[in-house]
């Protein structure tokens, strides 16, 4: 608790020894004299984030924002409130919320939140459950929502924020991903997604929770495609094309998604270049077998539906790439059973890709994957049968 207490010490502006009142309710500070311990060495940015554009994607609104010239470089960000575009609604509805955005008192300096929430996400990481329903019990998820609103500039607020609210939602209780979605957490997300594109760890952890908050939540993949949470990943990928971390937990999101969604989800994730991103990934990262894994997969889901999408993924090269895919990883049982059901999904209704599939000598590959997808085997080598013999006869 002292560890728990202490966090929560740098992050709250009442004199020593007092209650200080948040959104979990009356916390009493258990320090009598000054924290004055080696803080954790923390990263400073430069300054505020230059993308402009994503300053206009997120805003929020001015009554969140403070006022004190600690702030930083948040006064560069902000917007006439008459022109602003208010979300998210569930953060603005949250009676919570707003007390913990409350309780950062403007007169707390913004390197003291910084050093608070770093702790907390440190507190956080690979916490026993008990030691994570302390923490949220004192306010946590609240109190970090709240900084990262107050202080929407800090790139560390920022980066240790996500950090700590995906290691609660990844958790074994999810009750804190309901508290966290609730509290206004998935926009609070690709906001900070949108203000540090350039940040790696940052873009990690971002994609890595929208792939824990997305599965069997349609409500919650509703609100990131909202808000523009499939062109977030994909830029990420795009600019951290040497990040492994980055490129694996993009396409694992991306194929949670498109597996959980409508037609519209892969439409979108296509119209943006996702082929493209997939693909380079599983070009960039070829030994990585859960990486494999999770772009194959996503490359079907893509082609299932729409035969434009079946050509595209033709003339870029998935079906020879899968292939490989397989080929290299022969022993991994997830990358075979993804191959078999993508191309499968490819080649299905699609004489072209099947003669691709006997140009690159496919079934030598193909016979032993099958006993792991078996009814996608048995329709492809079909297929396959069935398209030599009519080039035999016709």
């Amino acid at each position: 608790m002292n560890d728990i207490d202490r966090a929560f010490g740098h992050m709250m502006a009442s004199p020593i020894g007092s209650n200080s009142s948040h959104a979990g309710g009356s916390y009493q500070s258990q320090f009598t004299t000054p924290y004055s311990a080696a803080s954790p060495q923390l990263r400073v940015p430069d300054g505020p984030s230059s993308d402009a554009s994503a300053a206009e994607m997120y805003t929020m609104p001015s009554s969140y924002r403070t006022n004190s010239a600690s702030s930083g470089s948040v006064s560069t960000l902000r917007r006439d409130a008459s022109t602003a575009n208010y979300i998210p609604a569930e953060a603005m509805d949250s009676a919570m919320s707003m007390a913990a955005i409350n309780a950062l008192d403007t007169q707390v300096i913004e390197k003291e939140v910084r050093w608070g929430v770093a702790i907390l996400s440190t507190l956080a990481k690979d916490a026993p459950l008990d030691r994570l329903d302390i923490l949220q019990s004192a306010g946590g998820i609240e109190t970090v929502l709240g900084a990262m609103w107050r202080y929407e500039g800090d790139e560390m607020v920022q980066e240790s924020g996500c950090a700590c609210l995906y290691y609660l939602s990844s958790s074994a209780n999810s009750h804190f991903k309901t508290l966290i979605i609730s509290f206004g957490g998935i926009s609070t997300f690709l906001r900070a997604m949108g203000l540090f594109p350039t940040t790696a760890a940052l873009q990690t952890c971002c994609c890595r929770f929208v792939a824990t908050i997305v599965s069997h939540d349609p409500v919650a993949l509703e609100s990131v495609v909202t808000l523009r949470g499939i062109e977030l990943i994909l830029l990420a990928m795009k600019m951290h094309r040497v990040e492994e971390d980055i490129q694996l937990a993009a396409c694992e999101a991306l194929d949670i998604m498109m597996r959980a969604g409508q037609q519209q989800v892969y439409r979108d994730v296509v119209d943006n270049g996702g082929m493209d991103a997939v693909l380079t990934a599983m070009w960039q990262f070829e030994c990585n077998g859960m990486l494999q894994q999770f772009a194959i997969s996503s490359l079907g889901q893509m082609c299932e539906l729409d035969d434009g999408n079946k050509r595209l993924a033709l003339e870029a090269g998935a079906i020879e790439t899968i292939l490989a895919a397989m080929q290299r990883h022969s022993q991994n049982v997830n990358v075979q059973r993804a191959g078999v059901t993508a191309l499968s999904m490819i080649t299905n209704n699609y004489g072209e890709a099947i003669r691709r599939l006997h140009q690159e000598n496919a079934s030598a590959i193909l016979r032993p994957a099958a006993p792991h997808d078996p009814e996608s085997a048995k329709l492809l080598l079909r297929n396959m049968r069935l398209q030599r013999y009519r080039s035999r006869v016709f």
